[in-house]
């Protein structure tokens, strides 16, 4: 494939698995699905010729995972289509990213930039002169659907984005762009408007990173190990020991989330009750890829409100397993593979993606195949210290038949 081609196609693959609220409205859900089972076999396809496919731990990690979650859902009586558009899109997804960078190409992640900055700068726009004119997400929610997606999704979008704009950065310019800068301000002041405050908060932590601790020597204290202790702590304080209960009346007068804290607590107790009664095979993947079986008493069920708790709910502990190690294995493997001049870079995406399991620690959207960047950017960190060493040679963009691992 030519090196425009390949530009086109990356286009295609980002207007494809990415999907905006706004266009949706376009084309519908028929339309994503169409040019999603296009672009996704063409990359598979691409793949396979290549060899990338069946050298790829991560998207092996991700298949075995959607043959499990199919299973699971033939067993719960979701039947396995779900599941295979749902699981499936991310493992493509990561695939044909893994292609790319096994190229030495930045097609895919230029194409993302401009893309979803794009998105973000139109859902800004909306949510200060064009407020409500989507109408709502889901009866009762009360949030807002913006150009991009609903407000509670929108952060995790965010940080997958920032991630992208700040590799780019590393291997194009060796320093943060100010126009990163500009579009994290964007982002931030996006979650302010839609105050989602899980969201605004992570932004706001990730920024400060990047400015004070980026690049600096004392972020070195940061790894893999430490960092995982520090979640699990965190996942057990919070979702099984209810520490922020203390500080109920604190959090929801200074953010003004009335009953949210602590409905999503009763949230969690009710996850963990449903998958004490269905610990191995879980319930399967439903439509819209949430499961609504939790009932604290509302007049509808909810879903987990929890990315792990809704995997283990949808999979059992063998599906749950499978998700975490495929998530450590990519975390342990860009340690290994990231060179000594790419350690600052490798640490930033560790901190992005440990913010973005924090705040998916209170929301339960799992299968959006854009959400997983920062994994995908760690897990191929070797690639990407190659690719930085080309472009600095000046030879980014020729065709290769030289593959790195």
């Amino acid at each position: 494939m030519t090196t425009t081609r390949r530009e086109l196609f990356a286009y295609l693959c980002v207007f494809s698995f990415v999907k905006v609220y706004a266009v949706q409205l376009i084309i519908g859900n028929a339309g994503y699905l169409i040019l999603l089972a296009l672009t996704g076999a063409l990359g598979t396809a691409l793949a396979l010729w290549d060899g990338v496919a069946v050298k790829s731990r991560m998207f092996m990690a991700w298949m075995l995972f959607l043959v499990w979650m199919c299973i699971c859902s033939v067993v719960g009586g979701q039947g396995a289509l779900y599941a295979l558009y749902y699981v499936g899109s991310i493992a493509i997804w990561l695939l044909i990213n893994e292609w790319y960078l096994s190229r030495g190409s930045l097609a895919l992640l230029k194409a993302s930039k401009i893309y979803v900055g794009a998105a973000i700068v139109l859902t800004l726009l909306q949510q200060l002169f064009f407020t409500d004119i989507f109408g709502t997400v889901e009866s009762g929610s009360g949030n807002l659907r913006n150009f991009l997606a609903s407000d509670n999704f929108l952060g995790y979008y965010y940080t997958a984005y920032i991630a992208v704009c700040l590799i780019l950065d590393h291997i194009e310019c060796k320093k943060v762009r100010v126009s990163s800068y500009v579009m994290m301000a964007v982002c931030l002041i996006s979650m302010v408007k839609a105050w989602s405050v899980k969201s605004m908060l992570g932004i706001a932590v990730i920024i400060l990173y990047v400015i004070f601790a980026y690049g600096k020597r004392w972020s070195k204290k940061l790894n893999v190990t430490t960092l995982t202790v520090v979640y699990v702590v965190i996942f057990v304080l919070v979702v099984f020991m209810d520490i922020q209960s203390y500080s109920y009346g604190f959090i929801e007068t200074m953010f003004q989330k009335q009953n949210t804290v602590a409905s999503r607590s009763q949230i969690w107790a009710e996850a963990i009750k449903n998958i004490a009664k269905s610990p191995v095979f879980g319930y399967g993947v439903p439509d819209g890829g949430r499961l609504h079986i939790n009932d604290i008493g509302r007049s509808y069920p909810l879903s987990s409100h929890n990315i792990f708790l809704e995997v283990i709910l949808e999979g059992g502990f063998i599906g749950g397993g499978i998700f975490a190690l495929s998530y450590i294995g990519g975390l342990v493997h860009g340690d290994k593979t990231c060179g000594k001049d790419d350690r600052y870079e490798f640490l930033m995406l560790l901190f992005i993606n440990f913010i973005f399991l924090v705040m998916q620690m209170a929301s339960g959207s799992v299968y959006f195949p854009f959400y997983y960047m920062p994994l995908v950017l760690i897990d191929n960190m070797g690639r990407i210290r190659k690719t930085g060493e080309r472009k600095s040679k000046g030879i980014i963009g020729k065709e290769t038949g030289v593959h790195s691992n």
